[in-house]
């Protein structure tokens, strides 16, 4: 294989170029991943609060009942 003024040889160097690439691709993705991992934890902390709410108002409803009758 020719060598190149550094030292390596010009597969290396496309070897190189791919790998970095391929990096690239794999930071979006994981960023991606990251983005829905937030948007998905951001959901559940507001289902989980609606919850809370709804059984706080049950609760509230139930012993207002219980004082009227």
């Amino acid at each position: 294989m020719p060598y190149n003024s550094v030292g390596g040889t010009i597969a290396s160097m496309s070897e190189e170029k791919a790998t970095r690439g391929a990096s690239r691709y794999d930071a979006i993705v994981a960023t991606l991943v990251g983005f829905l991992a937030l948007c998905v934890s951001g959901y559940t902390a507001y289902m989980q609060r609606q919850q809370v709410r709804a059984i706080v108002w049950a609760a509230r409803a139930a012993i207002r009942n219980a004082k009227c009758s």
